[in-house]
Formats: structure tokens, sequence, C-alpha cells
């Protein structure tokens, strides 16, 4: 999903997780050849976001490590063809992925993306997660 080049607004977290809901729901996407352009690229590029080395090397980063044992197991899996069940647990490495290069990827997440971003080499933001802003709209 894009965001339109304007200001932040707490609603476009909305607006993305009404989208994700509505894909979950109903996918259409082009899962299969963006595994295959992703593996690829990685490949050749000699980026390792999944060995056991990769997981060592970064534990203090817990959710890029659990990202990384479902990226390992996605990458091993017997499977034919990816399901919503890859997005369901690959989300964050999709996003990062995903974004274009010239891109900055803003998030809350601090646990996956730091790690995700450098491998990746792309531009990262971070922002106050979503519960830390809600806290702070509440108090």
């Amino acid at each position: 999903m894009s965001f339109p080049r304007e200001s932040f607004d707490e609603n476009h977290i909305y607006d993305f997780l009404a989208e994700y809901e509505r894909i979950r729901d109903g996918p259409s996407c082009n899962q299969c050849g963006f595994r295959r352009e992703q593996e690829a690229k990685l490949a050749s590029a000699g980026i390792d976001l999944h060995s056991a080395n990769q997981r060592q090397a970064n534990k203090q980063a817990t959710g890029f490590v659990k990202q990384a044992e479902w990226i390992e197991k996605a990458v091993n899996s017997e499977l034919e063809k990816p399901s919503c069940w890859y997005c369901d647990r690959l989300g964050d490495a999709i996003i990062a992925l995903s974004a274009p290069e010239d891109a900055t990827v803003l998030t809350g997440d601090a646990s996956s993306f730091p790690v995700l971003t450098k491998l990746l080499g792309k531009p990262l933001h971070l922002i106050p997660s979503l519960d830390r802003l809600r806290a702070e709209r509440d108090e």
C-alpha cells in the first residue's frame, strides 16, 4: 500500500489496517512472482536475512529474529505456492523488501525494521509506536 505524499496522519495507520484486512479476506496478489524476484535479488546481492548466524548476530532484535525464523520456514517450505500464511507471518520482511530503494521506511517497530533495513541498505525513520501514541493521546 502506498501513502500519498503528505504529512503523516494517525488515520494512515487505520487506512493501512483496513486495506490489510481487505486483502487478507480476498487476496489477489502476485506472491509467487514477488517471492521469486526477492529470492533472486537477495541471492545475487549476497544478502542473508535468515541464517542461524544472522539470527545470532542480531539476537537482541527479537522482532527480527522471529521474522528470520519465518523467512527460513518460507524458504524451506514444501508448499508449491505462497498463501496468506506468508503475509501473516512475514509482514515486516515483506514491507521492508517492497519498499522502493529511494523511500524511507517509516515505522514504530524498533524490534525488526532496524536490522531488516540495515541488511537491505534502505533508510529508516523510527517514530513512536502506535501503543505509545495512543497512551500519549489518552493522557
